[in-house]
């Protein structure tokens, strides 16, 4: 009895062992399965960042909006640069409204303003209150239609003044024109990744939503604009328009990414970067390549644990009950050769 005890131990441990690592084969498949196949989530990036003129103003010269994310991440450091060239003077505004506003609580470190030459002056916004925003034709012009009034706010506004702009060059004309800047972080996401199980662990795919750049929701076009509100600063009065003659460029950080959809078509695709003549408000779907290798890498080892994990466990399952049955078989045997003495009869 003592030694048929001791014999069983060694086969529970094994059993609980290939047990344990069967099921963490097949949870951790699974967690990893759901991490690969994930959707992030997606919205809309509710904000915008645009340059006005004043009304009237010559329309010679050209002007780039660049949006570019410094750093990576879901609120990245966010570079908002516009250049400005061509034959007169250039007076206007940058606008910033909603989640593209730059946050106030989050000091950008001294080591990412490094590379910007004094051609790049850094104009710090200021913030105003909330502001009605009402569209206008110009009295020569018939037919064309109003823009809905709408409320915005609170805004930040930047004033942008290049007295003698530089003549455009052939390619990339306003960025090869004076330049400014304004910097800081995002207090909403730009991008999001999907998640594992329970979110305990980001996953490989992501998606990004960018502010719309270079007009202003529900704008209209050849129209003007007047801001209205308790405290419209100096820089806002009067009547506005958007430039003639403008360039919108967004553009993320480097990363080993795969596009897997984009809206508008990107220009390039690392780092990924949409340019155009028009407004843009642009999303896109992508893979961080190295995290997906890594997860691939790790779902075949899972794979590869639960078949070994699987088999050993059949097998002992299978050595066990063979080892019952001939140990009943033997127990069989002996009870059929036991031989009962006769009794004893008188002669």
């Amino acid at each position: 009895m003592a030694k048929g005890s001791a014999g069983i131990w060694p086969r529970l441990v094994g059993c609980a062992l290939l047990i344990i690592l069967f099921l963490g084969s097949v949870l951790g498949y699974i967690a990893l399965a759901i991490t690969i196949n994930g959707a992030p989530p997606y919205s809309t990036f509710n904000g915008w960042v645009a340059v006005m003129q004043q009304y009237g103003q010559a329309s010679g010269d050209q002007v780039q909006l660049l949006v570019q994310a410094v750093t990576s991440g879901r609120q990245p450091l966010v570079r908002y640069t516009v250049g400005v060239c061509g034959p007169q003077r250039f007076t206007g505004d940058l606008l910033i409204d909603g989640g593209a506003e730059l946050s106030r609580s989050k000091a950008v470190p001294a080591s990412l303003t490094e590379g910007l030459t004094p051609a790049e002056p850094s104009i710090p916004p200021a913030p105003i209150k909330p502001v009605t925003v009402v569209g206008g034709s110009p009295a020569s012009q018939t037919g064309i239609s109003y823009p809905p009034t709408k409320n915005f706010g609170p805004l930040e506004v930047a004033r942008i003044d290049a007295p003698s702009p530089v003549p455009c060059g052939s390619e990339s004309p306003a960025a090869s024109g004076t330049q400014a800047y304004v910097q800081g972080y995002l207090d909403v996401p730009i991008q999001q990744n999907s998640n594992g199980p329970f979110g305990l662990w980001q996953g490989p795919n992501v998606s990004q939503a960018w502010p719309l750049t270079g007009t202003l929701p529900y704008a209209g076009s050849d129209v003007y604009y007047s801001f209205n509100g308790l405290d419209i600063p100096s820089e806002l009065a009067g009547e506005w328009q958007f430039p003639a003659h403008e360039q919108v460029e967004i553009s993320g950080p480097s990363a080993l990414w795969s596009v897997d959809a984009a809206q508008p078509a990107p220009a390039l695709l690392s780092p990924l970067t949409w340019t155009s003549d028009d407004p843009i408000q642009p999303t896109a779907r992508l893979t961080n390549s190295g995290s997906m290798n890594t997860l691939q890498d790790w779902i075949v080892i899972a794979g590869v644990g639960m078949g070994i994990g699987g088999s050993l466990l059949a097998g002992l399952i299978v050595e066990t009950l063979r080892s019952r049955t001939a140990v009943g078989a033997a127990r069989t045997a002996d009870a059929a050769h036991i031989h009962f003495p006769h009794p004893k009869g008188g002669g």
